[in-house]
């Protein structure tokens, strides 16, 4: 996670969509199995999009996915 926080903010972009589709794809049509995420754990993953939306700069934080949707995927997979 620490070599993904250190990269450019294209891959960061790419990497949190990517986190974001699983979510999608876990509480939709993945089984709500920790199989389908990056992190493979419902809460780790949830950290790991945290950690990386927060490394983006105020100026340059994704406007398709705000902290309090990562947020509503936490509470939806692991009811925090």
């Amino acid at each position: 996670m620490k070599d993904i926080l250190k990269s450019e903010k294209r891959f960061r972009y790419m990497m949190l969509d990517r986190m974001r589709q699983d979510c999608e794809h876990y509480l939709n049509y993945g089984g709500r199995s920790a199989k389908v995420l990056w992190a493979k754990d419902e809460k780790q993953h949830i950290q790991n999009m945290k950690d990386v939306w927060n490394s983006f700069d105020e100026n340059d934080k994704p406007e398709w996915l705000t902290i309090e949707e990562i947020e509503q995927f936490e509470k939806r997979m692991i009811g925090e």
